[in-house]
Formats: C-alpha cells, structure tokens, sequence
C-alpha cells in the first residue's frame, strides 16, 4: 500500500473553524510530543483527585471544582478549624453581593449555611451538603491547609445575566492568568468588573491587566447580558458525564475563545493502580483505501501531548478509542487534564468499559 502522505508519530486530527463543515475540513499534522511521567499517585474511587487550599484565619473564598468522597459537611471539615461554609444556590433570583460575607448577607435568600457542631448556633445550619463545581464561602478560626478529595466532574459556570456572580475556575497553580486575559474572549465579562476577597472582605479588582486569578479561588464578577462564557478554551464532550470509551471510542472537542493564538495540552492523569489504556484515532490517505483510520496507541501510564496551536476561533477535534486487549478489568477509569499556555486547566473524567469482560 502506497500512502499519499507519511504518517506522523502520534497521527492528524481533524482541525476546523467552529461553524464550519467538520465533514469536508482538512487534515493537519499534531506535530506533538510526549513526555512519559510516570504513573502518578494512585487515588481512590472513580476519576478522582484532591484538590488542595490554604485557607487564612478568618473569612475565605473558595472554588470547590472535585465532588468530595462524603459530601457531609461536618466530614470535609472534619478535624479543621472551619466553623462555618455557606454557598449560594439562588438560580432564580438576584445574586447577592456584599463587600462584608458575615451574617447579614448569608441571612438573605438563596445563601445555604452550615455552622460547625462546637458553635452554639450550630442548630441553624440549613446546608446539608458540599457539592463540586460551586463556590463557598468558608470560615476558619485558624489558618491552615485544606485537603479535599473528590470525583472529578465536567465543569460548567452558569452565568446569570445582568448581575454579579459567585464563580470559579481551574487554573495553574503556579502560572494562571490575570483577569483580563482569562475574561478577554467574552462581551459579557470584558471590562472585568470583579471583586476577590482580601483579608477577609470583598475587594474590587481595580488593575485586571495585572492581577493574577488563582486557581481554587471564588469571586464576583459582573455578566452584562447572557453569556455561556467557560474560559479561554472551550471543552466539550457528547456526554454529560466525560469522555466515556468502549468499542465505540469517543471524542473531545477543544474551542480557541480568545482573539489570539493558544496553546495547549493534554495530559492522561493515572487513577487508581492500573491507568486506562487508550488510543488517539487518526485517518490518513492511501490510494488503495481512501480514508481508512487508525489508532496510535498511547502508554496506560501517564502522558502528555502537546497540540498544535490554535489560531482564534479555530477548534480541534480529538478522536480516542479503547484499547480493549489491553483491558484486563470491565471497567477502568483516569482522568485527562487539558491545559493552556496562558494558565487555564480542564480536568475531564475518562471512563472505559469492556462488556466481555463482566
């Protein structure tokens, strides 16, 4: 067989402008490289992973993106100094915003409140569970670091038009973007009208070009009008709960929101003790077979490839399959982290199923 092009060391995938006929789009070389890292720390249950703050003495602001173990308030606090978390939960009506998140404004209607057991009001508690994917307001006697160890979920802000919102979002811990860079691909948040808490009080972000958002961190800011806005690099998967393999395979498909190139990266993160075998399915050309696909099979230990770079508004779609003779258990589960180089992560879980093995 005499192929019209060589095929590349970790294969095409099939690059369109978001809006276009995916069908009739070109073929492009990934141009990646992967670094093998080696199986990273084992973790319990389903595509989970702990997700780490250092809370101050006093009132913190926080953004909860793993779904804890136990979802029991009293034991994600357990043994911490925290003696109140509250969270907003009021969809339908106005979000509530004060420069003080004491008392009188987890009072007012939509805010859920939990009181530690050692307080004496401890009996008005009215939040009954700590969920992922929300912000909270937590309070500590003391400082300390928290360690909160949960499944992962598909991350998604859903914005209230016309008023300030309590969100959050992953980013890199050590390089994360500054506001305006995060905010700049979307009309509704442009002028980056944010608060962050700061000594315990809410903070007007009065430099957004120069400020840096961190990563596990909760703050207002203004949506003027609608918006869907997820970050700079929009992801999506055809199911609600990742990217779900067995011998039908899958695929994610990436979004350059910004009004500039962006790099970014996607890395196999190990779950558990055996990793998820997977494979990218790439097409090359052959005159005796047109089209036919194949699959480049990817190490079930932990890896990273680097995609090519996406020019604004562009999109790249990544096919993967299960490599079911790898598979030595019915089902698997890792996680996939897809990262940016101006600092924003998407954690996605990844679940593969082998019917003839059950």
């Amino acid at each position: 067989m005499k192929f019209l092009r060589t095929a590349p060391t970790i294969g095409e995938l099939r690059r369109t402008r978001w809006g276009s006929n995916s069908s009739n789009t070109p073929l492009f070389p990934i141009m990646a490289s992967i670094f093998l890292l080696g199986a990273s720390t084992p973790v319990l249950g389903n595509a989970a992973r702990t997700q780490t703050f250092q809370i101050e003495a006093g009132w913190n602001a926080i953004y909860l993106a793993v779904e804890p173990n136990d979802p029991f308030p009293a034991t994600v606090f357990t043994n911490c100094p925290v003696d109140i978390a509250a969270t907003y939960d009021g969809v339908f009506s106005p979000r509530q915003f004060s420069s003080d998140p004491s008392a009188n404004m987890l009072s007012l209607l939509g805010w859920g409140v939990w009181y530690s057991p050692a307080r004496s009001d401890w009996f008005l508690s009215d939040l009954s569970a700590i969920h992922g994917q929300k912000p909270y307001l937590v309070h500590a006697t003391t400082a300390f670091s928290l360690e909160i160890e949960g499944e992962v979920e598909i991350p998604q802000t859903r914005w209230q038009p016309n008023a300030y919102n309590l969100v959050g979002f992953c980013l890199d811990g050590l390089a994360p973007p500054t506001f305006s860079q995060f905010f700049a691909g979307s009309a509704a948040h442009a002028d980056c009208n944010a608060y962050r808490m700061v000594g315990g009080t809410w903070r007007k972000v009065l430099e957004p070009e120069n400020e840096a958002m961190r990563s596990g961190e909760a703050f207002w800011i203004f949506c003027n009008g609608t918006s869907t806005y997820q970050g700079p690099l929009r992801v999506e998967t055809s199911s609600f709960r990742g990217v779900l393999l067995d011998v039908s395979g899958d695929e994610i498909v990436v979004h350059n929101e910004t009004t500039h190139p962006l790099g970014a990266e996607i890395s196999h993160v190990v779950a558990g003790n055996s990793g998820l075998p997977m494979a990218v399915v790439v097409e090359i050309i052959g005159e005796e077979v047109g089209m036919k696909p194949i699959k480049i099979p990817m190490t079930n230990a932990a890896w990273t490839v680097t995609l090519p770079p996406l020019e604004a508004g562009d999109g790249i779609r990544i096919p993967l399959a299960l490599q079911m003779e790898e598979m030595s258990q019915p089902k698997a589960h890792a996680l996939l982290c897809i990262k940016t180089d101006i600092g924003t992560e998407t954690w996605l879980p990844v679940q593969g199923t082998r019917e003839n093995l059950k």
